[in-house]
């Protein structure tokens, strides 16, 4: 993967390499991104990395939704459950190396979906 830049974060192959050394993964590839950055794992197969710039959600907030999501799945609740970091955090932080400023990752089992089809005009929104 080259160089990604979405959600107002640049990322280098350094960067992916670090986000993927954190959680144990081979190689990921992109798979969207708008007020955060996704990618999916290639290897292991099965998980999402969400990537969000600090100025748009703090730590602490990311925190909270991804305990929040771990207590949900801890009880079979139908949630895609977090998956923790090779140091056993469920959010880890770090400065990308275009210096854009703390980066906020988290990753998650993948759970199949589907992309809604919606056409609304803005007066319905």
């Amino acid at each position: 993967m080259t160089t990604v830049r979405a959600a107002g974060i640049q990322l280098s192959e350094a960067d992916l390499r670090y986000v993927a050394g954190r959680f144990g993964i081979e190689s990921l590839e992109l798979i969207g991104g708008f007020d955060n950055v996704l990618l999916r794992s290639r290897e292991p197969q099965g998980r999402v990395v969400r990537l969000s710039h600090r100025s748009r959600r703090s730590t602490e907030l990311i925190h909270a939704e991804f305990a929040f999501m771990d207590h949900l799945a801890s009880r079979q609740a139908p949630v895609v459950a977090p998956v923790r970091s090779t140091a056993g955090s469920l959010v880890e932080e770090w400065v990308t190396e275009a210096g854009d400023g703390l980066v906020i990752c988290c990753m998650t089992e993948a759970r199949g979906g589907y992309r809604p089809e919606v056409d609304w005009a803005d007066d319905e929104i």
